[in-house]
């Protein structure tokens, strides 16, 4: 299995970089994103894929990539904005020239710096048709990770 970003609900506190993203713009401290994007894929999928492929003999040596969609980092936003309105999460980005600068430095920005300008969107059909299904939309993904990190008191909102 050759999951992209791995998000979806949280079983308890232990962060990921990806739940931090999207609490990151929950409460704030991702101040301005970053124009780029990943292709997103619900935890929750990617277990169901193991598990089909354990219980399938015919996917022995087989590679599936594990992708629902594509989605810019400024749309991730616009999901939790609209979900959230009252976490007051950012419409701010970051122009591509700063992170490139930046990411010259070393640091988190070099992880992204080959994904700006680049839409890297792949075909993750083969994975739907072992399961039999559509993998959980980015944007359900995207709110079920949310949830979970509200819910367990993962962020904090800012106050006035």
């Amino acid at each position: 299995m050759h999951p992209g970003a791995i998000i979806g609900p949280a079983l308890d506190k232990d962060a990921s970089i990806s739940l931090q993203m999207v609490s990151g713009l929950l409460n704030g401290t991702t101040p301005a994103m970053p124009s780029n994007g990943f292709s997103i894929i619900d935890v929750r999928d990617v277990v169901a894929l193991h598990l089909a492929a354990l219980n399938d003999p015919e996917t022995s040596g087989q590679r599936y990539l594990a992708t629902a969609e594509y989605v810019p980092f400024p749309e991730v936003g616009n999901i939790l904005r609209a979900a959230h309105p009252e976490w007051g999460v950012t419409t701010k980005t970051v122009p591509d020239w700063i992170i490139r600068l930046i990411a010259s430095f070393g640091g988190p920005a070099r992880q992204i710096i080959n994904d700006i300008g680049n839409e890297k969107v792949f075909d993750g059909s083969k994975g739907e048709k072992l399961l039999g299904r559509k993998f959980i939309s980015a944007k359900d993904s995207i709110l079920a990770t949310a949830d979970s990190v509200i819910r367990l008191g993962m962020v904090k909102q800012k106050t006035a």
